[in-house]
């Protein structure tokens, strides 16, 4: 893929954003001023023009650093992490609509666990009388325990094969 300069790509997101009348001017604004900014801000610093998706995801992770801190308000925050997304998303397929962002840190089930999961609950379904919505919600606390819990490699490998 060929190199984009950063501040194109912004300009270009936000006047997708300002055309599909989604957003009010002072959304625009506020994403213009503390979000994208914020990111080309900290790409002047390193001397960097091009857009490059590592080092904004780089930036997002340094930047949750200093909100955790307490450094960065929860709306600055939200505002960069989300433009980040915007930039990726658009860069990527040259659309700005973007679902909802996940939690931080939240990571996908990997396949086999899904799979195994999805399986369990087949089976709760035929053999219990538990009714669909119980068996629901366990799904769902069995994917945040198990996303939680570092399980040791030997028995990831022996529950997985």
């Amino acid at each position: 893929m060929r190199a984009v300069k950063l501040h194109a790509l912004v300009t270009s997101v936000l006047q997708t954003m300002h055309e599909t009348e989604a957003n009010s001017e002072g959304t625009l604004s506020l994403y213009a001023r503390y979000g994208f900014s914020t990111i080309e801000r900290h790409f002047e610093t390193i001397g960097v023009t091009d857009y490059l998706a590592a080092e904004v995801n780089n930036f997002v992770r340094a930047y949750r650093v200093e909100y955790e801190r307490g450094a960065v308000s929860d709306h600055q925050w939200h505002l960069v992490r989300r433009s980040a997304a915007l930039l990726e998303t658009f860069h990527g397929t040259g659309r700005v609509n973007l679902p909802t962002l996940p939690k931080w840190g939240l990571r996908e089930p990997t396949v086999a666990y899904g799979k195994m999961l999805e399986e369990y609950c087949a089976h709760v379904s035929r053999t219990s009388r538990m009714c669909d919505s119980t068996i629901k919600k366990r799904k769902v606390l069995s994917v945040g325990f198990c996303l939680l819990w570092k399980m040791p490699r030997y028995i990831r490998l022996t529950v997985l094969h």
